[in-house]
């Protein structure tokens, strides 16, 4: 059942006036981000055990009708912790995502001071086979890495959904969506977690839950991986978006907002413009409504993998160095996405270390995690290339997801990183 707009509103009001109590920055927030209907809200739901959110009765998926409408704020206990779930709306149309980005920045500089971000998770569906970025999710991954800044990619992590189905099928799309749409962000820390399949231990099983029977376990999963992806030091890196906002940068001037700011309707001629605000765009609840189905994408061509990265390093080198890049060695750029992100093979492993794992744990892993130290190291963490590398580095017996085969595993990284 659907909650009650005035309760969600002052329960909003309430944690508000619970975070605003707190001093120098200490109360942990979680901002939840993504397209429309891709299951944030129930992502939301499941952490935080209270119904409702999704605005639509469960089913065996979760639930892809529009959810949110305005940023809603859970507060929730997990081991002793108190965290403050930011559930915000989803983003769908152009017309839609100025007003939607104020929503959302207007609950960040309302908690400036108060909170710190313990994480950001981005919700994306992995139902969506071999296609191409539509243009809302290039904009969106752009507003990210923005939004975000590149000192805080570690407290991102990219949350898939929708595993109820072809598990083959989306175990090699997840990969591809690795060396592609999220290269850039893992190689600086990101993580990404599979919510739908089961876990024990922190190990990522190659089982697909039931979203309704399995309801409970999916619950426990997900606080779970709340406490493993939050950070839990006293860091004061904070979000891109903040720390402008902390040194003077007006709203509308940030480096998140440029992505979403409507163009001026003034000619290129030089002149001033008129000031932008929300009212320049489309209220988020004048949006027309979906029938509910699944989401979807067109099926298009997929970019090869690792282009991405090449056209980082294109516009960071310049065009001429980066023009030769491109020309005569595209496959260095490759090599090194495939060592870093799960492929080629494991023998002749070498990691590097990234400040060993001293940093690990001042960056809120779990060091004793074969799972965690894969994720630190820029390795793929899933069960499949956990049980690969563990055959093609010559592990003992067969690989169940033991703790004992975590145990070698996790040391057989080490012994391979390098300062």
């Amino acid at each position: 059942m659907a909650l009650d707009e005035s309760e969600a509103t002052a329960r909003t009001k309430r944690c508000l006036e619970r975070i605003k109590s707190h001093d120098k920055s200490s109360a942990k927030v979680i901002f939840i981000f993504g397209k429309e209907g891709v299951g944030k809200s129930s992502l939301a739901e499941k952490i935080t055990q209270v119904t409702g959110l999704a605005g639509n009765g469960a089913a065996d998926v979760p639930p892809s009708g529009p959810g949110t409408e305005k940023c809603q704020i859970i507060d929730t206990e997990i081991n002793g912790t108190t965290y403050f779930i930011v559930d915000t709306p989803g983003f769908y149309d152009e017309a839609s995502q100025w007003h939607i980005f104020h929503d959302i920045a207007d609950t960040f500089n309302q908690i400036r001071g108060h909170a710190v971000i313990a994480a950001i998770f981005f919700v994306t569906p992995i139902n969506t086979f071999t296609r191409r970025l539509d243009e809302l999710e290039q904009r969106l991954y752009a507003w990210l890495t923005e939004l975000c800044g590149e000192t805080f990619f570690p407290y991102l992590t990219f949350v898939t959904t929708f595993w109820e189905g072809q598990t083959k099928a989306y175990n090699e799309r997840l990969e591809a969506r690795k060396r592609a749409e999220w290269a850039s962000f893992l190689l600086q820390g990101a993580r990404t977690y599979q919510f739908g399949k089961r876990h024990v231990d922190g190990f990522e099983m190659e089982e697909v839950l039931s979203w309704d029977v399995d309801a409970d376990e999916l619950s426990n999963h997900a606080r779970k991986m709340v406490v493993r992806h939050c950070r839990n030091d006293s860091s004061s890196v904070e979000p891109l978006f903040l720390r402008e906002l902390s040194s003077g940068v007006s709203l509308d001037a940030t480096s998140a907002a440029k992505i979403f700011r409507p163009e001026s309707s003034t000619s290129n001629t030089g002149t001033s413009q008129k000031p932008l605000t929300p009212d320049n765009a489309k209220p988020a609840n004048s949006r027309r409504r979906g029938t509910g189905n699944k989401t979807e994408a067109s099926s298009t061509s997929q970019p090869a993998e690792g282009f991405s990265l090449v056209q980082n390093i294109v516009r960071e080198l310049g065009r001429g160095v980066g023009d030769a890049l491109m020309s005569y060695v595209p496959v260095i750029a490759q090599n090194m996405i495939a060592g870093q992100l799960g492929g080629g093979g494991g023998g002749g492993l070498v990691l590097r270390r990234n400040g060993g794992p001293g940093a690990m744990a001042a960056q809120g892993f779990d060091i004793n995690s074969s799972v965690d130290t894969a994720k630190f190291l820029g390795l793929s963490s899933d069960f499949e290339s956990r049980k690969r590398l563990y055959t093609e580095l010559g592990g003992p017996g067969i690989f169940t997801g033991s703790a004992a085969n975590g145990d070698w595993l996790r040391d057989q990284f080490w012994r391979r990183a390098k300062d």
